[in-house]
């Protein structure tokens, strides 16, 4: 069969996070996006846009390829500026194979447009999971500085970062998922909070920019206003009437948490500090925040986690559940001594794994689901 090319929609593929449909090309937000399809192509190559405003390697997007429903990457690729074409699976005994493709960075960094996907085979879209979590975090959730090869003997404050030091995937909140074979979609970025970014000890000041509770009601912010200036600048002309930014749910995106989980706090404790008056700020718009969360999904259940790098928080995220009816997880401190350590003072890949233990046994206890096989693999697609 000669090589066909296919339009990256749901009749083709299975779309997964929090992703927008722009200009006929399926542009990749958060954390832990991306596309799941059966093949028996010999080859698939994907046609990706990558949008840098630096050029800079530190700041290119990565997406990591996962066979049959492996945990193991199969393969993993910077997405360099401009349109270019990436080869994502080489099969040529034509053997039936699952694959997927998610974005491993942020969206926070550079942007990811999948235009279209060619094959000498057709594709269909991956089956979904029976349960589906979202996790709303910060570079905790989407698995920053994990890399291995860090010591205790570097100074975090001069860590530099670059994308090639996360990955998602080997964060606790995806290996939860998968631990409870859920799908799930992840509000994440790193630095963030619900009061203030991350300030340095000297400031005083919060930082208040496209803080979490600002950037909730939007399927993605940020990547939809660089996506709409960088095509305007190549001669896109916008239908009338279209609105500025996407809400969730304004471009048919049918997931509906069973779950939420959210970790947040821990760049607010750079400014609360243990004074009274800003952790009380932080609980009324943390459950503010929650709220909303609920009106958008409504009878999702909720869970607050805390802990990992820091407990100064721990009482007001406790207080925010106490408040809202929610649950609370405390979860324990990493342990670089016992478990080594990631860039920038972050959790180590060990790390994410205990907690992602810890937290899959409370999500079980919570929610009732029992331990489940993962989804059959394409072997089993293509005998039906």
């Amino acid at each position: 069969m000669a090589e066909e090319i296919y339009d990256v929609i749901s009749t083709n593929v299975r779309i997964f996070g929090r992703t927008l449909d722009i200009a006929g090309a399926r542009w990749l937000g958060y954390s832990g996006s991306g596309i799941e399809f059966q093949t028996r192509a010999r080859k698939v190559q994907v046609d990706i846009l990558g949008i840098s405003e630096t050029n800079d390697l530190s700041d290119f997007a990565w997406i990591g390829v996962f066979l049959d429903g492996s945990d193991v990457m199969a393969k993993r690729f910077q997405v360099r500026r401009d349109l270019r074409t990436y080869e994502v699976l080489y099969n040529p005994e034509g053997k039936p194979h699952t694959v997927k493709l998610v974005k491993l960075t942020e969206t926070r960094n550079d942007k990811v447009a999948l235009s279209c996907i060619r094959a000498d085979e057709p594709l269909y879209p991956a089956g979904a999971r029976e349960h589906s979590i979202l996790f709303i975090g910060d570079s905790l959730t989407a698995g920053y500085g994990i890399a291995e090869g860090h010591t205790l003997s570097e100074d975090p404050a001069q860590y530099q970062f670059t994308t090639a030091e996360e990955d998602v995937t080997k964060g606790y909140a995806w290996q939860s998922a998968r631990m409870l074979d859920a799908s799930a979609q992840f509000f994440c970025w790193s630095g963030n909070g619900v009061i203030s970014q991350y300030v340095e000890p000297s400031s005083e000041v919060p930082a208040t920019d496209n803080l979490m509770p600002s950037l909730l009601p939007y399927t993605d912010k940020i990547t939809e206003q660089v996506a709409r200036i960088y095509l305007k600048a190549h001669g896109w002309k916008e239908k009338p009437g279209v609105p500025a930014l996407t809400y969730l749910g304004q471009q048919g995106d049918d997931f509906r948490p069973e779950l939420v989980v959210s970790n947040l706090g821990t760049n607010d404790a750079s400014f609360t500090r243990n004074v009274r008056v800003r952790e009380q700020h932080f609980v009324q718009r943390y459950l503010e925040m929650l709220r909303e969360v609920q009106r958008i999904y409504p009878g999702a259940r909720i869970l607050i986690t805390y802990g990992m790098m820091e407990t100064s928080l721990s009482d007001a995220c406790n207080e925010t559940a106490l408040l809202g009816d929610y649950q609370y997880l405390q979860l324990p401190l990493m342990n670089p001594l016992q478990d080594g350590i990631g860039g920038g003072g972050h959790p180590s890949t060990a790390t994410h794994r205990l907690t992602a233990e810890i937290l899959t046994a409370r999500i079980r206890d919570m929610m009732g689901w029992p331990r489940t096989e993962t989804a059959g693999d394409a072997e089993d697609f293509f005998d039906e």
